[in-house]
């Protein structure tokens, strides 16, 4: 069935959808704009954002300073997270009365063409808030709200699942099965957690020309005279700013070949570095102060330029590693440390799908970088060179000098060209295969057609 006639229920004129998101960093709206330009042709569709911005800052906070790291990172596991949850949750659906307000508003100036709205949320906050006032709404305008929650990390913290929710997309059986444990306190019918591959852009995916490939491979060689391309994605909350401005300067004083990409949003917390890395040799910055053109420019440099690297934090960006070395934004993923649960989840997540090196395996590699010994030399190192062939990223040593230091050895041993042959399929010894498929804003749209289209024969 093609696109055509596949996706009715989406195309309904009385349908509304419309993207809610939360200013709390780029990943959500990462995710939104992934799912947003990956809806079907000729669908229409808004967005909603949160005004509260208190959730960004405290993002920061808790990235900057370690003791609030660690207290947070315990709130977020163990068996204090359950009463954390419910007191959290409760904070959130008692504050929506602007919320309510602005959304009333909104449907009530569309009430003469639509009868439905399907909400796709792609952070717990705001799903949360929708949820607390779905039934009022509903009552009071007559339209029926659906509800859609999508979690943007391979992380089942509890925060997640929103009772009123039609039904919440996860990237694994893994965090499937750790909500619906949770879920079984509120809902004690069929699930509505299911599994959907982690939605990346569809200009992601598109594949590179064979030229270019080419090009992406010579990057990672050091003989050869192609400058390699390293893009770095700032958050607005400037966390990484001072590791990044030491990794550029430590790498770029063993050669001329390394150019970075600097994304950054133009924010009070990043203006001093936008200042100083403006007048560096060799780096291209692209910066906003707008949200969304941020993202969008993130987007506009893998299309212009081959990347070949990319240090991020292991965020939702983690799931670039689901596309091929061979596709537009198949870089290799430098992973800087994780902050919070769910960035220590999404490597695992890799780790599983044996898309990066086990934990021993790093510290391996770590060791012979250090010695500047000869990967292919050592018994276990020449075995690691043979994995390198299905991974598409590692682990960067926690100090940035450290870590520039290793990317100038992995890619001398060669270990970065091996990488480059990547073919991301499932392993024999992968469970669960399923996960691992770059489709999955497309497989998305066809689980919300499907719901909305049930949700229409039990009228």
């Amino acid at each position: 069935m093609d696109q055509e006639t596949r996706f009715q229920a989406l195309k309904k004129p009385s349908l509304q959808i419309i993207f809610s998101y939360s200013p709390t960093g780029f990943g959500h709206l990462r995710v939104m704009d992934a799912l947003q330009h990956g809806l079907p042709p000729n669908i229409e569709s808004e967005t909603f954002g949160a005004d509260d911005t208190s959730l960004g800052s405290f993002y920061r906070l808790i990235s900057v300073y370690p003791p609030l790291r660690v207290i947070y990172e315990r709130l977020q596991g163990g068996w204090i997270e359950r009463p954390f949850t419910a007191f959290y949750r409760w904070i959130l659906r008692t504050r929506p009365v602007f919320l309510y307000i602005k959304l009333k508003t909104l449907i009530n100036k569309k009430k003469k063409s639509v009868t439905e709205i399907l909400f796709v949320a792609t952070h717990f906050g705001l799903a949360h808030k929708l949820g607390a006032i779905k039934k009022q709404l509903e009552e009071e305008t007559g339209v029926k709200i659906i509800l859609v929650v999508v979690v943007t990390d391979d992380s089942p913290q509890l925060i997640w699942y929103v009772r009123e929710a039609d039904f919440t997309v996860v990237p694994s059986e893994y965090t499937k099965t750790n909500l619906q444990e949770y879920e079984k306190k509120f809902n004690k019918g069929e699930s509505k957690i299911e599994i959907n591959p982690y939605p990346i852009s569809p200009t992601f995916s598109t594949p590179l020309p064979e030229k270019q490939y080419e090009t992406r491979i010579a990057q990672t060689q050091p003989e050869n005279p192609e400058k390699a391309q390293i893009a770095i994605p700032i958050s607005g909350a400037a966390v990484g700013t001072n590791f990044a401005l030491k990794f550029m300067k430590r790498l770029q004083s063993f050669s001329d070949k390394y150019e970075f990409h600097i994304i950054a949003k133009e924010a009070p917390y990043t203006l001093y570095f936008l200042h100083t890395v403006s007048g560096m040799p060799g780096v291209d910055l692209h910066s906003s102060y707008i949200d969304r053109r941020t993202v969008d420019l993130y987007e506009e440099m893998y299309e212009k330029e081959i990347i070949t690297y990319e240090v991020t934090k292991p965020s939702e960006q983690a799931f670039k590693a689901l596309l091929q070395p061979s596709q537009r934004a198949g870089s290799i993923l430098l992973f800087v440390k994780p902050v919070g649960r769910q960035e220590y989840d999404n490597l695992n997540f890799l780790e599983r799908h044996f898309l990066i090196p086990t934990k021993e395996n790093h510290r391996h590699l770590y060791s012979l970088a250090e010695k500047k010994a000869v990967l292919r030399d050592d018994k276990q190192g020449s075995v690691l060179m043979l994995e390198s062939a299905r991974w598409r990223g590692v682990i960067l040593p926690t100090m940035p000098e450290k870590a520039a230091e290793f990317v100038q050895w992995g890619a001398e041993q060669g270990l970065f060209k091996s990488m480059m042959t990547c073919c991301v399929e499932p392993s024999n010894k992968d469970v669960e295969k399923k996960e691992i498929n770059p489709h999955g804003v497309q497989l998305f749209w066809e689980k919300v057609e499907d719901l909305i289209q049930s949700k229409t024969d039990a009228k």
